[in-house]
């Protein structure tokens, strides 16, 4: 693990302190932290400005984000078009969706709205979402965010649908998660990409390596069922960047390190 560690933080322009720790300077939206290597504690520094590094050099990332129950769920039992969140699973999201909002959890919220360029789903969340208990004019990615300034949305799917409600949200990529992160990335410019579900684009993503960083917002139940995270991603090597917290969630960012990521069992079924 250290190995990897150490491998991440080498990628950061650097020097030592009084002690002989390495001191890096990392564009990132968090506050200063130390890792630890084994070259000993290393601080990490300076937030994100404007989504470029001072020297001009795009900082845009893909970002899988995804609310989970404590025991591993990011739905409860019982998904349909009338179910989205399966029965009972808005309280998996209830740092987005009870009022009045926490703070903290509002300022996750609008910080990730206004970072991110473009969005990556699969064809079963896309179903829920333009369905007809699904988004509309005024809720969407982001929820209750500006809709107007909302980012595209890119469906990995095997075929695009014969109708689209939203058609002005929405863009088909039909060769797969690689191409349609391509595509994001190319919509998203400066700004992130972000992976927002389900569990299985998210799973193949990470397997894939095509992950540069891991949001969980965990929320503080346990749902006994529906969909799980992880089940497909294999090893992965990821690095604690930040925690935030509320009553309804803490909000966990992992760096993903690429050296374990990227091994996609045989035999993957398309992203659904």
């Amino acid at each position: 693990m250290l190995a990897e560690v150490d491998a991440y933080i080498a990628q950061f322009p650097g020097e030592r302190d009084e002690n002989g720790r390495r001191l890096v300077v990392r564009n990132g939206y968090h506050q200063p932290r130390e890792i630890l290597t084994s070259a000993g504690a290393v601080e990490v520094t300076v937030p994100r400005v404007n989504g470029t590094r001072p020297e001009g050099v795009s900082m845009s990332k893909v970002i899988a984000d995804i609310s989970m129950s404590l025991d591993g769920y990011v739905t409860a039992p019982g998904v349909d078009q009338e179910h989205g969140l399966g029965i009972g699973g808005e309280a998996i999201h209830a740092w987005v969706l009870e009022e009045p909002r926490f703070p903290v959890d509002e300022a996750v919220l609008a910080d990730s709205f206004e970072h991110t360029g473009a969005v990556v789903m699969g064809r079963r969340l896309y179903d829920i979402v333009d369905g007809p208990h699904g988004w509309n004019d005024d809720v969407g990615y982001g929820h209750d965010q500006d809709q107007s300034a909302a980012p595209p949305c890119y469906v990995i799917t095997h075929e695009p649908p014969a109708q689209v409600r939203l058609a002005s949200r929405f863009r088909f990529a039909t060769e797969g998660v690689a191409a349609a992160i391509d595509q994001a990335r190319a919509a998203a410019g400066d700004r992130d990409v972000v992976v927002m579900g389900g569990a299985n684009v998210i799973d193949q993503c990470l397997a894939a390596g095509l992950v540069d960083e891991l949001r969980i917002h965990l929320s503080p139940l346990l749902v006994g069922g529906g969909t799980r995270l992880f089940d497909l991603a294999g090893p992965t090597t990821l690095i604690q960047q930040e925690v935030t917290q509320s009553p309804r969630a803490t909000h966990l960012t992992y760096h993903v390190v690429k050296g374990l990521a990227g091994r996609s069992p045989p035999g993957r079924p398309a992203a659904r």
